[in-house]
């Protein structure tokens, strides 16, 4: 690390997630001086994308220091994995994978910020829900749309219709406020059945990947969610509505706005975070394993796991209402075939997806009162296995012992489901929690905390609101949010000299 000695910066960053990250790329422009630590090793935070080696290492360090983000990790291999793992080293496995709509906030700023070409991203293609039947179990393509309900043999001609009307009053159903608000707190499934007479329709239900039971997940919750999908689907090309980031996910996104910042200026330190902020007593910094030769910031900005507790902070965000658990436990398996029926094409010229989801609705494995199960799975074409296999990352809001397991059960059941001959190689398993922060009323505090971010599979357009929140603080005058001109050669001489 080069010497900080004199150094004076304006803005002190604690942690590489997305928010502190798109935080940074914000300021990479503004004349702001940043420094930018992270506790960890690697950028990412949450978001982070780990090779097996640091995957072993992330469990061996979570195991003896106590975090609040992640919680119970393990890693499993099987024995044909230590054989067929051995002949590649190239993973890039995300700790919080995450789909983005095409109509999400997150595409427009990179392209105003000029790290669009940077970036590549994937197509995921196919939405499946998972059916245990008398004869077995099968993975069903969830309908795209109108084509595809009336050309589904399994619906009744009456079905089609009600879901037709469905569909149609979803599209605009912020126009129909006195149709669905009197409802808002009703479960979503009681909405569907007395306004649209439709039973508890699991394809809907998959749509809006709420990690609740179906008792829990209300209508205000849902509607806005299967909206985003439907008018997400042929925003950027025929057949879905959903990409994935290439080369690890948001990890990638992180590293090009880190990267940006780095190149006009900002100063990054890994492997030192940030343990207590004390009372200044003095000019000398009192910001404790930062390095005592750069001065006091005048803003401190993070998550709560990159933040001590005290001195008091404004809160970033506020959380979000709904079907949003706090904590929930995941799995990332690597399986040893490519699963390519679940990466077809589902429209005419369309492009091939490399991911896909499926979902598990409750009760559809052997618990009969078990939570979703959400699993998304990326093709060797994201850039995070090798090719002849896939990533399978599971998700469910059920935690402890009882929720690995059932993590464990629908990744059988999916590979069971398809060819009964896929294994699994290798999985992580862990916990993640997102601690609810109470809204803030402290308006004058230069320490600003983010709201952790639900922990579904989607990106959450609150994210860019918080980070422009954050921003406007920082800089109260300015009114050119991520809207960035062009870079000069030397900019951008020095940026590809930085990847």
């Amino acid at each position: 690390m080069e010497s900080l000695d004199g150094t004076s910066y304006d803005v002190l960053i604690s942690g590489t997630g997305i928010q502190q990250s798109l935080l940074a790329l914000a300021l990479s422009r503004s004349g702001k001086n940043v420094l930018h630590v992270d506790k960890d090793d690697t950028y990412g935070g949450p978001e982070a994308a780990l090779s097996l080696d640091e995957a072993e290492q992330w469990v061996e360090k979570l195991n003896s220091v106590k975090q609040t983000r992640f919680s119970n990790a393990s890693i499993t291999k099987s024995p044909e994995g230590e054989q067929k793992l051995s002949l590649f080293k190239r993973y890039n496995l995300s700790l919080g994978p995450t789909l983005v709509y095409t109509r999400s906030g997150l595409l427009p700023i990179l392209v105003s910020s000029k790290t669009n070409d940077q970036l590549e991203f994937m197509a995921v293609g196919g939405w499946f829900v998972f059916e245990k039947q008398e004869d077995g179990a099968r993975v069903v393509r969830v309908p795209n749309g109108r084509e595809d309900i009336f050309a589904d043999p399994s619906l009744t001609l009456k079905m089609k219709g009600q879901l037709m009307k469905f569909l149609r009053f979803v599209a605009a159903f912020e126009e129909k406020p006195e149709t669905w608000q009197p409802h808002r707190d009703t479960p979503f499934a009681s909405f569907l059945s007395e306004q649209f007479g439709l039973p508890a329709v699991d394809s809907l239900m998959a749509l809006c990947l709420s990690l609740e039971v179906p008792e829990k997940t209300t209508t205000e919750f849902a509607l806005p969610r299967i909206a985003r999908h439907l008018r997400s689907i042929g925003v950027f090309g025929p057949g879905f509505g959903a990409v994935i980031p290439k080369w690890g996910g948001l990890s990638e996104v992180v590293q090009v706005a880190c990267r940006a910042c780095a190149v006009t200026g900002g100063i990054y330190v890994l492997g030192r975070g940030i343990s207590s902020i004390e009372p200044a007593q003095s000019e000398e910094d009192d910001i404790e394993e930062i390095p005592r030769d750069t001065e006091k910031p005048d803003f401190i900005v993070g998550c709560s796991d990159d933040l001590p507790a005290s001195p008091p902070s404004a809160t970033i965000g506020t959380k979000v209402a709904g079907a949003q658990p706090e904590a929930v436990s995941r799995s990332v398996t690597i399986i040893s075939s490519p699963m390519q029926h679940l990466f077809v094409t589902v429209a005419e010229g369309g492009v091939s997806p490399a991911g896909a989801v499926v979902v598990f609705p409750a009760g559809s494995l052997s618990s009969a009162a078990h939570t979703p199960v959400q699993i998304m799975v990326h093709s060797s074409d994201t850039g995070e296995c090798p090719q002849g296999q896939c990533i399978a990352y599971a998700s469910t809001a059920v935690t402890g012992q009882e929720g690995q397991e059932l993590l464990a059960e629908a990744v059988k059941s999916l590979l069971a489901a398809q060819d009964g001959e896929s294994q699994a190689l290798w999985s992580l398993s862990y916990e993640q929690h997102a601690e609810a922060t109470a809204p803030s009323t402290e308006t004058s505090s230069s320490i600003l905390k983010f709201q952790d971010p639900p922990l579904d599979y989607v990106f959450d357009d609150a994210i860019i609101e918080n980070v422009q929140a954050a921003w406007q603080r920082i800089l109260p005058e300015a009114d050119d949010f991520m809207v960035f001109g062009e870079r000069d050669a030397d900019d951008q001489e020095a940026e590809d000299d930085e990847e």
